[in-house]
């Protein structure tokens, strides 16, 4: 079975912005131009590289102490 591949007014409605702001999500992914498409992997690969974790759980380097 072929990956769904969504166009920018599915990415819009996804994220609820604008059919430009969505074409420019899509050109930071692996896509596919004309006509403008995304896989459903390469938007979650995507999505994945953006998350973050909570403050909490980022984890500092302690500083060494100079000798």
């Amino acid at each position: 079975m072929m990956e769904r591949l969504l166009r920018p007014a599915d990415i819009a409605v996804r994220y609820d912005c604008t059919i430009q702001t969505a074409r420019r999500y899509i050109r930071q992914m692996e896509h596919m131009e004309n006509p403008l498409t995304v896989s459903e992997k390469a938007l979650r690969e995507w999505e994945n590289r953006r998350l973050t974790l909570p403050p909490e759980q980022i984890k500092v380097p302690r500083r060494r102490a100079n000798k």
